[in-house]
C-alpha cells in the first residue's frame, strides 16, 4: 500500500507557484513614469551629436531613466544648453549628472550648473573641469550668504500687492547682463542673486530695499519727465544721468522713510553696514510732497558738476532707454492704481471693467502740464493717502489678503519617488464650486433607486437603534420591556431583580466623522458617473438620519497647477435640495493627481472634533495625470499621502471597480484598507454596508 502511495506521489506534479510581478513594477516605459532608456538614449545622441565617447553611455542613461519626467524634462533642457557652449563639458555632465542631483537639492543643483555654464562662457574651462569632477563638494563650497531672487520673489510680490493692490510681477536680470534693477511700470527687474553682504539676511534686505525704490519711481512718476531728462542726457552726457539717478533715489528715499518707516531703517542699515557716512538728508527736508521736476530742479539750481554722493547700492537704472518702457494703458489708467492728480483735490472713482471681481479702484489723473511742487504754493497730493493711513494697515490688508488666498488656494508637496525627497510646494489645489444646471428628476425618479434606498434605510436603522438605545439600565427614559419580564419572571422576585428595568436614549455614544472623495476623472464618463452620483446623492439622504458627522468632496484635474476640489457637502451643512442639485450637478473632468486630493481632504477632515475619522475614497482607478503623474511615481507619492493622514489618527478606505486594483492597492493601503466591486451596479449597497462596517 505504502509502496502505492509513493509512486501515486510522483505521477502527481505539485501545484507551479505563480510568480506575480513586483507591485512597483511600472507599466510604463520608464521606471518612474518617464521616459524609457531607449527614447533618452536617443535624444541624448541627437543632443550631443558628434563626441566620440570612449565607452557606452549605456550606464548614465539606464540611471537617468530612474529619475521622474520632470527632471529628465530638466536634464535633456541643461544637457542643450551646455552643449551650444561644449559639447565636451556637456558630456561629462551627463556623466554625473544622476549621482550629483541625488546629494543635491534642486536649488544647489541650479547652482552647480549655472556656474559651469558661467566658467564655460568666461573660458574658464578648468575651473567647469573641476565643478564636473569635484560635484560632490559643491554643495560645501557654496555661499551660504547669496540671496538667490528665486527666494525671495514670491515673498516680495506679495508685500507690493498687499501694499497697492497691483499686481506686479517680479523678473530677475541675468548676472552676466551687468545691469541695475529696473521697471517697465508693470514688472520690476531685479538681480538674480546678491551677494553683496557676508550675511543672508542682509542681502534680503538690500532686495528688499531695491523693490520698494522701483516701487516709488513707479508711484511717484519718475518717467513723467522723460523728455527732460533725455535732454539732459543728450546736451551733458552721462554725467547728467549719474547725477540725476542720485538725487532722485535720494527724493525716493525721502518718500519711503515718511511713508514707510519700516524699509527707513532697513536703508540706514545699510547704510551703515557699508559705511555711508556722508548721506544728504537734508535736500528734500522742507518738501512736504515732491515731484521728479523737484530733482530736475535741484541739478539746474547747483549745477551738474556738484556731485553729493557716490552711487547707492540699491539705486536704480534711471537711463531714458529704461524709462521709456514704462506702459500706458488706455484711458489714461497706467499700470499703478493709484495716481497724483495735481490739478484736483478730490478723488475720481472708478470702476475697473476689466475685471468685475476686483473691489472699486481710486485712480488719480495725472497732467502732463504740471509745473514741478516748489513752484507752486499749493502740495502735491498725497498718493497714498487714500491707501492706507499707517503701515499698520498695509499689514493688516497683507493678513486678510492671505487669509483670503488660504480660503480657496493651497500649496502641498509632492514624494518624488526618483529623488527620494518632496518636492516642497510642488502642487497647488483649489478649491471650486459646482454649478447647478442640470434637472436631476429623470435620475431621481428610476425605480431601481427606490430599492436601493430601501435597502440602504434599512441596514443604517440597525446603526441608529444601536446608538440611541442602551438596555438594563438602572434609570432611563423608559421601561426596558424585556428586562421588567425577566424581572417579574423570576421566583424570588427580590428587590435587586428590579433595578436594571430601563432603557436610556444615549445619541452622543457615538462620535464619528467621514469624509467621501469622489473621483470625477475623464474615465467615470457615462454610466459609471451616473451610477456614482446616485450612489452618493442616496447616501447623502439617507445618512442624514444619524448624527455622524459627514462631507462629501469630489476631485480632478490637469496637471500639478490645477488639482481641483469640489465641495459638494461641508461638515457643518445640513442636507437640504442644494446639496442634491451639487451631486447631481458633477461631471466627468480630467485626471486623477490622488496624492494632492487625499493631502488635503486629510488637512479638512483633522479639522472634526469627532473620535473616529474615516477617508472615503471612491475610485476607478490608479493615479494618473498629464504630467507623468503614473506609474510608481503616481504610486509611490499617493501611498506617502496616505501614510500623512493616518499620522493624523485618520482611517482611509479605498473603495475601487478598477479590475487592476490588486496590483497596487495592497502596497498602497494594506490589506484591510480596500475593498474591490466587480459590479458596479451594486455600488450603492456597497457603500451603505462598507460604512456599517467601518463605523460600528
Amino acid at each position: 500500500m505504502k509502496f502505492i502511495i509513493d509512486w501515486f506521489k510522483k505521477q502527481v506534479k505539485p501545484a507551479q507557484k505563480v510568480i506575480r510581478p513586483s507591485l512597483l513594477e511600472s507599466k510604463q516605459t520608464g521606471s518612474c513614469g518617464g521616459m524609457s532608456t531607449t527614447e533618452l538614449k536617443i535624444r541624448i545622441e541627437l543632443i550631443l551629436d558628434g563626441v566620440k565617447t570612449k565607452d557606452s553611455i549605456m550606464g548614465s542613461v539606464t540611471q537617468l531613466a530612474g529619475l521622474s519626467h520632470s527632471l529628465q524634462t530638466q536634464f535633456l533642457d541643461q544637457l542643450s544648453e551646455l552643449s551650444e557652449l561644449s559639447m565636451s563639458h556637456a558630456y561629462s555632465v551627463m556623466l554625473v549628472y544622476t549621482p550629483s542631483i541625488k546629494i543635491m537639492d534642486s536649488k544647489e543643483h541650479s547652482q552647480w550648473i549655472e556656474q559651469i555654464i558661467l566658467s564655460i562662457s568666461s573660458n574658464q574651462l578648468d575651473e567647469a573641469n573641476s565643478l564636473i569632477k569635484n560635484y560632490s563638494q559643491f554643495n560645501l563650497q557654496i555661499n551660504r550668504s547669496t540671496t538667490s531672487f528665486s527666494d525671495v520673489a514670491d515673498v516680495l510680490e506679495k508685500l507690493i500687492f498687499s501694499i497697492t493692490r497691483q499686481e506686479l510681477a517680479l523678473m530677475s536680470i541675468d548676472l552676466s547682463a551687468n545691469q541695475r534693477p529696473y521697471t517697465n511700470g508693470k514688472s520690476i527687474f531685479l538681480p538674480e542673486s546678491i551677494s553683496v553682504f557676508d550675511n543672508y539676511q542682509d542681502n534680503y534686505l538690500l532686495y528688499k530695499v531695491m523693490t520698494f525704490q522701483l516701487l516709488g519711481q513707479i508711484q511717484l512718476q519718475t518717467n513723467s519727465a522723460l523728455k527732460d531728462i533725455e535732454e539732459g542726457v543728450t546736451e551733458y552726457g552721462d554725467h547728467f544721468l549719474d547725477i540725476f539717478s542720485t538725487i532722485e533715489t535720494l527724493r525716493i528715499n525721502h518718500y519711503l522713510k515718511k511713508k514707510f518707516p519700516g524699509i527707513w531703517k532697513n536703508i540706514l542699515s545699510i547704510h551703515e553696514k557699508l559705511t555711508i557716512e556722508t548721506y544728504p538728508e537734508h535736500i528734500f527736508s522742507d518738501h512736504a510732497e515732491t515731484s521728479v521736476f523737484d530733482s530736475l530742479s535741484w541739478i539746474k539750481q547747483f549745477g551738474i558738476k556738484q556731485r553729493i554722493l557716490d552711487s547707492l547700492p540699491y539705486q536704480s537704472d534711471f537711463s531714458p532707454e529704461k524709462l521709456s518702457k514704462h506702459t500706458v494703458d488706455s484711458g489714461s489708467v497706467q499700470a499703478s492704481p493709484i495716481m497724483m492728480n495735481i490739478d484736483k483735490k478730490s478723488s475720481e472713482i472708478t470702476e475697473d471693467d476689466d475685471n468685475n471681481q476686483t473691489a472699486e479702484r481710486i485712480y488719480f489723473k495725472h497732467n502732463s502740464n504740471s509745473e514741478p511742487s516748489g513752484s507752486t504754493n499749493q502740495p502735491d497730493t498725497d498718493i497714498w493717502q487714500n491707501l492706507a493711513d499707517n503701515i499698520e494697515h498695509h499689514q493688516a490688508e497683507q493678513k486678510s489678503l492671505r487669509d483670503e488666498q488660504k480660503q480657496n488656494s493651497y500649496l502641498y508637496p509632492e514624494w518624488d519617488i526618483s529623488l527620494k525627497q518632496y518636492r516642497n510646494n510642488w502642487c497647488r489645489v483649489e478649491e471650486i464650486s459646482t454649478e447647478h444646471d442640470i434637472d436631476e428628476s429623470q435620475i431621481t425618479d428610476d425605480i431601481e433607486l427606490k430599492f436601493f434606498e430601501k435597502r440602504i434605510r434599512k441596514s443604517l436603522d440597525l446603526i441608529i437603534n444601536d446608538q440611541k438605545l442602551i438596555r438594563n439600565q438602572a434609570d432611563g427614559d423608559d421601561i426596558d420591556i424585556d428586562a421588567w419580564v425577566a424581572a417579574s419572571s423570576n421566583k424570588t422576585k427580590h428587590a435587586d431583580d428590579f433595578q436594571n428595568i430601563y432603557i436610556r436614549n444615549n445619541k452622543n455614544s457615538r462620535s464619528v466623522a467621514i469624509l467621501f472623495a469622489v473621483d470625477i476623472s475623464g474615465s467615470t464618463a457615462g454610466w459609471k458617473n451616473k451610477i456614482i452620483k446616485q450612489s452618493t446623492w442616496l447616501l447623502s439622504r439617507t445618512l442624514a438620519n444619524l448624527d455622524d458627522q459627514y462631507a462629501i468632496y469630489a476631485f480632478s484635474g490637469a496637471g500639478r497647477d490645477h488639482c481641483h476640489i469640489y465641495p459638494v457637502k461641508k461638515f457643518d451643512e445640513n442636507y437640504n435640495y442644494d446639496i442634491k442639485q451639487r451631486i447631481f450637478s458633477l461631471k466627468p473632468q480630467q485626471y486623477t493627481r490622488m496624492g494632492a486630493a487625499i493631502r488635503h481632504l486629510g488637512k479638512t477632515l483633522k479639522q472634526s472634533d469627532a473620535k473616529t475619522k474615516i477617508l472615503f475614497v471612491l475610485t476607478d482607478g490608479k493615479p494618473d495625470d498629464i504630467d507623468s503623474y503614473r506609474g510608481d511615481y503616481g504610486i509611490e507619492d499617493t501611498r506617502r499621502a496616505f501614510n500623512e493622514v493616518k499620522a493624523l489618527h485618520i482611517t482611509p478606505f479605498v473603495l475601487t471597480f478598477d479590475k487592476e486594483a490588486m496590483d497596487y492597492l495592497p502596497y498602497m493601503l494594506g490589506k484591510k484598507h480596500f475593498r474591490l466591486i466587480s459590479d458596479i451596479t451594486m455600488l450603492p449597497i456597497q457603500i451603505s454596508t462598507i460604512y456599517k462596517q467601518l463605523t460600528t
